[in-house]
């Protein structure tokens, strides 16, 4: 089977590899004939396209040419493209003062020759070198820059790459609230992507994956990370597959779902990396592969694979990669009890513990690591020694997740703080906007008083646009509280989630999964809202459908079916599809945990009957039903009562009958 996996995907590559290098002959071909600069300049950027996403270092020459030419003949543009392939493969690298260098000469050249639209390229480009430094204020500064470029030249297509960068740095920075954000907004701005632009939707893909892994989340990470596959290989993008394959390897290993798929992807992933040239990314791939052998005990094939990204991360000088497999290695070492060929191994980065660069989070692994092997070797003096360190390390890292806890809550705090001002700035606007009018209307009467007829016709079209403009500025100030509603319940949905992990009770879990569905179930009608133009009614099947899925996901059983039986143009009203989507997911999350064995195959079917003055909500399973000497009437659990209630709100009249499965009937009125 891993044969298998691996062959089909080295198959995909070898196919797209031998296209891309067809274009890169064709292209060389035609520079070696005797034609015009400016053509070479055409010829030159086109080819370091093509190196780009196959092989950076390849392209570098090319690179050198372009800049030569470009300065002959005075081309801006040229020599941008130029000087910014050079900081890309720098960047790649770990090189990031030369990095730097080169994206600073492209924004001097573009500032020179007033390109704004060329400052957003810039700016990113600078905030990823500068994050990849670990320089976090930095990045954050000109990433920022970025998106008040993109915000002000109304530039679409870089909102998901602006608002992605911004939240892999808050997620790399460890403040995941703050990255989920962003990354949300990266998403809410991918709708109008298409063709090859749509590369973009596969890094914000892979960096939410890459989050909810964070999280244990492994089944949200993996529907991701697959869905960022599936995008790269419809867009023969061999690079976002293996960007994706990453942390989707290590979705299946720490899962414990395919070790042999795993294994595939990784191997995967080190071929495109040592093609690509991006050292990062390869030490990353060795490393997990290091990690899967390590948890299936193949001590030999994890140390060598620790090796090599040991002897990578050495030769670029990253230091950050360099400790963390250092480490790895002499985990495995410990764990074999070598513990000679374990301290061997750490001592040469204990001396690096003074270093201010070094993560505190990496000095306590190390401290522990070294003192229980002094403790094995029967060290005690030196094992006391690191166990004191440790302690202070830890102490250490207890202060600075407490500071970075409530710089958190203030940076939401703020956030929300400036979102609220905003909206009730506008609402001021509004309100002297209309003052305004009425002040004009007032003058306008007593200045036509001469000419009566004139002014009436002058009064109803005054009125007809005054009332066409507040609507519309109604409309788009409900239309983004739907956004901030719906951004603030995700946010709400992430911190249920990370609650999640501080309890190992089953029940807990059950209630906080229970919640989040509940929480869903009114965010989807807020995410409805937000994308459609009708902002005071839902159509009731899109909203359903979303609503049956994510239940669906939160339950193991996928043997059991969702029937939606709603009519596709059925609306019903803004106000009455919050306290009926609440129903329904009442119903399906009941009908889940009660009606159905596990692994038994079963249906759940909805259905909306549209009368002359109502509706009749009919919901249904094929389950074990209610016991045949339950008084139906006297049903009083949590999820009925909430029904019962919510029915209430509605106007409407609830009844429940349990025989061949659970029935509930509701009918409520129209208005």
């Amino acid at each position: 089977m891993k044969r298998i996996i691996f062959i089909f995907i080295s198959v995909f590559f070898i196919i797209s590899i031998n296209a891309q290098q067809n274009k890169i002959d064709s292209l060389k071909i035609e520079l070696s004939k005797q034609l015009p600069d400016s053509t070479k300049l055409k010829l030159f950027e086109k080819l370091l396209f093509e190196y780009f996403y196959t092989n950076l270092e390849e392209g570098l020459p090319y690179s050198d040419s372009l800049e030569f030419y470009a300065l002959k003949e005075k081309n801006a543009r040229y020599l941008t493209t130029a000087y910014s392939y050079k900081g890309q493969y720098y960047n790649l690298k770990g090189d990031f003062k030369k990095a730097l260098k080169y994206f600073k000469k492209t924004l001097k050249v573009d500032d020179s020759v007033h390109s704004i639209k060329s400052l957003y390229r810039d700016y990113a480009n600078i905030g990823n070198a500068f994050r990849y430094d670990k320089q976090i204020d930095s990045a954050t500064f000109y990433y920022k820059k970025a998106i008040e470029i993109a915000e002000k030249l109304k530039l679409k297509n870089k909102y998901i790459s602006a608002y992605g960068n911004l939240a892999a740095m808050y997620y790399e920075a460890e403040k995941h609230d703050l990255a989920a954000k962003y990354f949300m907004k990266a998403l809410d701005s991918s709708y109008h992507l298409k063709g090859n632009s749509r590369r973009r939707i596969v890094t914000v893909y892979n960096n939410l994956g890459t989050l909810l892994l964070e999280k244990k989340d492994y089944k949200k990470a993996q529907k991701y990370l697959e869905e960022a596959i599936k995008l790269s290989q419809e867009l023969n993008y061999k690079l976002g597959i293996a960007d994706a394959g990453l942390p989707l390897a290590r979705a299946y290993y720490e899962n414990n779902i395919n070790f042999d798929k795993a294994e595939a992807l990784l191997l995967n992933c080190i071929e495109t990396y040592k093609t690509q040239g991006d050292n990062r990314f390869l030490i990353n791939a060795y490393d997990n592969l290091g990690d899967l052998y390590s948890i299936e005990n193949k001590y030999d094939k994890s140390i060598a694979a620790y090796l090599e990204a040991k002897a990578i991360a050495k030769e670029s000088h990253l230091n950050d990669y360099y400790y963390e497999v250092v480490l790895s290695i002499g985990e495995d070492y410990f764990q074999q009890k070598k513990y000679r060929l374990a301290k061997r191994e750490i001592d040469p980065i204990i001396k690096d513990t003074i270093d201010a660069k070094m993560k505190n989070k990496t000095k306590v692994y190390l401290f522990k690591l070294k003192s229980d092997i002094e403790q094995k070797l029967g060290n005690y003096k030196v094992a006391s020694y690191y166990k004191d360190r440790l302690i202070e390390a830890k102490e250490k890292q207890n202060q600075i997740e407490n500071k970075k806890a409530v710089e958190d809550i203030l940076t939401k705090y703020q956030t929300e703080k400036k979102e609220k001002e905003n909206l009730q700035l506008k609402a001021e606007k509004a309100e002297q906007a209309i003052a305004l009018e009425k002040e004009s209307k007032i003058k306008s009467i007593y200045a036509g008083s001469l000419i009566f007829a004139l002014l009436i016709l002058g009064i109803f079209a005054y009125y007809y646009r005054r009332n066409k403009k507040q609507k519309s500025l109604i409309e788009n100030l409900q239309k983004e509280l739907h956004h901030r509603v719906k951004n603030n319940l995700t946010i709400i949905d992430s911190l249920v989630e990370d609650i999640k992990d501080d309890f190992n009770s089953p029940g807990i879990t059950t209630r906080l999964n229970d919640l989040q569905n509940r929480i869903e179930s009114i965010n989807q009608v807020h995410k409805q809202l937000y994308k459609d133009n009708r902002l005071t009614e839902l159509n009731l099947r899109k909203y359903v459908e979303s609503l049956a899925e994510t239940i669906q996901q939160s339950f193991d059983n996928q043997k059991v079916k969702i029937n939606n039986e709603i009519d596709d143009n059925t609306a019903i009203p803004v106000e009455k599809s919050f306290p009926l989507g609440l129903i329904i997911n009442e119903f399906i999350t009941n009908s889940f945990k009660y009606a159905f064995d596990k692994d038994k195959e079963g249906t759940i079917s909805i259905k909306l009957v549209e009368k002359a003055k109502s509706f009749l909500l009919l919901l249904q399973d094929d389950g074990k039903g209610l016991p045949d000497d339950m008084n139906v009437n006297q049903l009083n659990s949590f999820g009925i009562r909430i029904m019962k209630l919510l029915s209430k709100q509605l106007g409407g009249v609830f009844s429940i009958t349990g025989k061949n499965g659970v029935q509930v009937e509701i009918e409520f009125p129209k208005q």
